[in-house]
């Protein structure tokens, strides 16, 4: 090594000493006031920074970046102006460090070294806020003060002795100033070093939470306000002009050279960012140009006072693009989490313009001789400021990350816990919300539960979240209401749900048995008795239909926003279509019996011919019944049209179960779609059986009356016993006829009713599913007894 430094050291121009010497010997009033002016612009850098960082992350971390901004510059001066002044100014030992016991502990005498010393201050704390952006969002306040510490007292002073070191004196210098190495303002020696302990810090403490998918891709997390950090990239260029003018340490005409170059290059790297942003991803995003303006700032900060304006805008522009470049690599490749960019922006664009400056400097300003030499000097000088001060970083704050209590499974104390991190730093490091931002957490505990217990939001009138809270405060205690609403009647629909379905299996599996007690007299009274316990059953049924109809109707008007309405009356009909079923069945039998009894009295025509007067009394009593049996039929027509309102019943059931179904979502909106239409089937099939049976009976009474009045023609006839027995013969063929229609009626009312009953049992199937998906959302109602006690009492 130390080979290499000699031979270099050959190189340099035999006047740089004297020179060096010169420069520093005397300082005017002039000196002092320009130099504490830029060290105030220098200052004003700390402000920039903490808008630039609050701005680019979210809004629950932007309290925490801004504590940082400020801690770091109050510890780098504690820091800086205890042991790092001295380390890095004293007398060199060897050219690697310095030391004073002078300057220990501010220990600083004379106006030009406190005027330099407040200088160096501002660098410091330069170099230390650059870490803050990287490691936003997810860094212990403990952890980063730690890092601000090892910066000021150590990392920063070592590698500014090697460039900077005899800035104060004049006499000695580091090693790398011995071999002619150009960094004037600090690309290298402030912008990389705070960069590259940086780095460390973001391997050591991983990226935050959701910037990565699963596939490893990068997921963007906006900052919550662009115009912050663009007022910020603005300050900081503002102060720039102190940073790189200010360390000419002397009011002459070369600061107008020097700030010239850093206002072109910094506007050269933000139009290369914004044009290279806008082709990579189609829009331009506030970022590309900010981060391309401060990549040409830092850029340039090297050989601002080497280079010619031209060759200032060259750096920036290629400054600019080589930091766009680098944060992708990093982001896309390498998956180094850093949300403001600040190691492509400070860290590479801060090497590759300290390059720069050896390829494009003035020739009177090469340093090192020869552009090849100089050249080779600036890699050497990045090359060992890089090794020191990532090296160091990431040994001592991995020896920090494992002292420090770890708060968070496998990381250690440099990260907050995973809990810390998802509610904002600016809660679980300072207890400080922003205004908006308990509603926000309350909203966001809505969003990922929409049934969690949102407690109210307690603001004092006069915040900008008042009246916001206060809004959603009755929107929350709504929704509690409602909860409790739908929690009740799920209860209730559960409860009913399962009544009316055991209700439904009972009658299907025909434990209901309901059985008409039917009397008969003799041969041909039968005849007017089962025709009466058709109209009875028919009656039996119109009554329980609109017995249905108005449970139904009930249940409608307390239920109409629950499915329990759609269950109740599918249910209901379903019984009905059971009982209806068998009474069809006895009836069928009846008539059979019937038809064997007519069968029999055609027979028995010959004991009509015996006696014509028991002849002329069955007529008159055939001609009564017949009578009797119109009239009945007519109820039974009358009773029909009850029928047709059970019907229209029906159908509005089906329109509210469409309702429910659009209401709906996923299964149960499914669910309720399918009953909708079978319901709605249920009511075309009841309707057109209505039509039906209401077409019979009308052939039946016209098929009596004719009898009626055929029987009444026969008075006459009964002087001749055979014209008697001729009419009766006539009438019992019309009874005969008559039966046989009933069959084919009864027939097409039997095939009704087994599709109706297979029409309800899919309806059953779909209220189970639906009493199924009411359970799934209300698993712990218990259906208890006292539940469907209520509810039968209701």
């Amino acid at each position: 090594m130390k080979a290499v430094l000699a031979v270099l050291a050959t190189l340099l121009t035999p006047g740089i000493a004297a020179a060096g010497t010169e420069r520093f010997a005397l300082h005017t009033d002039l000196d002092h006031v320009w130099t504490m002016t830029a060290a105030a612009l220098v200052f004003m850098m700390q402000a920039g920074f903490l808008l630039l960082e609050a701005g680019q992350v979210r809004s629950k971390n932007s309290i925490n970046v801004a504590q940082k901004n400020l801690v770091d510059f109050i510890l780098s001066t504690l820091a800086f102006g205890s042991i790092g002044f001295a380390l890095m100014f004293g007398p060199s030992l060897g050219g690697w460090i310095g030391f004073s016991s002078d300057y220990i502990f501010f220990n600083t005498e004379g106006d030009w070294s406190l005027t330099f010393f407040v200088f160096q201050l501002m660098f410091c704390g330069t170099a230390a806020t650059i870490v803050s952006g990287a490691v936003a969002e997810r860094a212990t306040m403990s952890g980063y003060m730690i890092c601000t510490l090892l910066i000021g007292c150590l990392i920063y002073p070592v590698s500014g002795h090697w460039a900077w070191g005899g800035l104060l004196s004049g006499e000695t210098e580091g090693w790398l100033a011995r071999l002619g190495f150009i960094d004037f303002a600090g690309s290298t020696v402030v912008h990389s070093v705070g960069a590259w302990v940086a780095l460390a810090a973001i391997i050591l403490i991983g990226p935050r939470l959701g910037r990565y998918d699963a596939a490893g891709r990068p997921v963007t997390l906006h900052g919550h306000s662009p115009v912050l950090s663009t007022l910020g990239a603005l300050i900081l260029w503002i102060g720039w002009i102190g940073f790189n003018g200010g360390s000419t340490n002397i009011g002459s005409g070369a600061i107008a050279g020097i700030i010239a170059n850093t206002i072109v290059s910094g506007a050269a790297g933000g139009a290369v960012g914004l044009i290279i942003g806008a082709r990579k991803t189609g829009i331009y995003r506030p970022e590309h140009l900010i981060n391309g303006s401060l990549a040409g700032l830092v850029g340039i900060t090297a050989g601002c006072d080497a280079v010619a304006t031209q060759s200032a805008f060259l750096i920036g522009a290629s400054a600019g693009a080589v930091a766009f470049l680098a944060r992708e690599m990093l982001d896309r490749v390498w998956r180094l989490d850093d949300p403001l960019g600040a190691i492509s922006v400070h860290g590479v664009a801060g090497a590759w313009g300290t390059l720069m400056a050896g390829a494009l400097a003035r020739p009177d300003a090469l340093m090192a001789g020869s552009r090849i030499a100089q050249i080779g000097v600036q890699a050497l000088g990045i090359g060992a400021v890089f090794v020191w001060a990532f090296g160091t970083a990431f040994v001592l704050l991995r020896i920090v990350d494992a002292l420090l209590p770890a708060p968070d499974g496998p990381r250690g104390g440099l990260r907050v816990t995973r809990e810390a991190e998802e509610a904002g730093l600016n809660i679980a490091e300072h207890d400080a919300p922003l205004g908006l931002s308990g509603l926000v957490r309350a909203m966001a505990r809505i969003a990922e539960n929409p049934s969690a217990e949102i407690g109210r939001i307690e603001t004092e009138p006069g915040e900008e979240s008042h009246e916001a809270a206060t809004l959603f405060n009755g929107i929350a205690e709504n929704i509690r209401r409602k909860a409790e609403t739908d929690r009740r009647l799920a209860d209730q629909s559960e409860a009913l749900l399962a009544d009316l379905a055991g209700t439904i299996e009972a009658v299907l599996d025909g434990r209901l048995d309901r059985r008409m007690q039917i009397g008969h007299e003799g041969p041909f009274a039968r005849v007017p008795g089962s025709i009466n316990a058709m109209i009875g059953s028919v009656e039996t049924m119109v009554g329980e239909i609109a017995a249905s109809a108005q449970s139904v109707a009930a249940h409608a008007a307390q239920l109409s926003a629950q499915s329990a309405t759609l269950t109740s009356g599918s249910t209901d009909q379903a019984r009905q279509i059971g009982s209806v079923s068998e009474e069809m069945a006895e009836l069928r039998a009846e008539v059979d019996r019937n038809g064997a009894r007519l069968e029999q009295a055609l027979l028995n025509s010959e004991l009509a011919r015996q006696s014509a007067a028991d002849a002329a009394e069955i007529s008159q009593r055939a001609v009564a019944g017949m009578e009797q049996a119109s009239a009945a039929i007519g109820r039974i027509a009358a009773g029909l049209e009850m029928i047709d309102e059970v019907a229209f019943a029906t159908r509005l059931l089906s329109l509210n179960a469409s309702v429910e179904a659009a209401r709906a979502s996923g299964t149960a909106g499914a669910g309720f779609s399918v009953v909708a239409q079978e319901v709605r089937s249920l009511a075309e099939t009841t309707t057109a059986s209505a039509a039906d049976i209401r077409g019979m009976l009308n052939g039946v009474r016209e098929t009596v009356t004719g009898a009626v009045r055929e029987v009444a023609g026969t008075d006459h006839a009964l002087e001749d016993i055979r014209g008697r027995i001729a009419s009766n013969a006539t009438l019992l063929a019309e009874v005969e006829e008559m039966e046989a229609r009933s069959r084919t009626l009864l027939a097409r009312v039997e095939t009704t009713l087994s599709d109706l009953a297979q029409s309800s049992r899919k309806v059953l199937e779909e209220a189970d599913q639906t009493r199924q998906v009411a359970s799934e959302l209300h698993s712990n109602a218990a259906r208890t007894t006292a539940t469907v006690e209520r509810y039968r009492a209701a």
